[in-house]
């Protein structure tokens, strides 16, 4: 998959994601137990991400749900087997991080 491609389809992800943020506080002051059935789709979605990618790592995931989307990545959020530390702070990074993989 092209970088091109890929920042599509992850930058589709992080606006659904944030719709439905804005949507679910309107509706919790309305209806006390509204949950987004969004949630299922989403993480379908980035299982056929990873299927493309390989990626065995679970890179995907961890930058989308643990770094929010790269917003919470640190230096040093990840480490090659070396000990070096690998960027994920953007969506590059993250393909980079995914084409690399693949290659090895």
């Amino acid at each position: 998959m092209t970088y091109k491609n890929f920042k599509k389809y992850m930058g589709f992800v992080k606006a659904r994601r944030e719709f439905l943020q804005r949507i679910g506080g309107l509706m919790s002051e309305y209806f006390e137990s509204w949950v987004s059935p969004e949630g299922e789709y989403e993480s379908k979605y980035l299982d056929l991400l990873k299927d493309v990618f390989d990626d065995k790592g679970d890179w995907i995931s961890y930058w989308v749900y643990e770094l929010d989307f790269g917003k919470k990545a640190e230096e040093d959020s990840i480490q090659s087997k070396e000990g070096k530390n690998i960027p994920i702070k953007t969506i590059k990074d993250l393909y980079i991080l995914l084409t690399n993989e693949k290659d090895n």
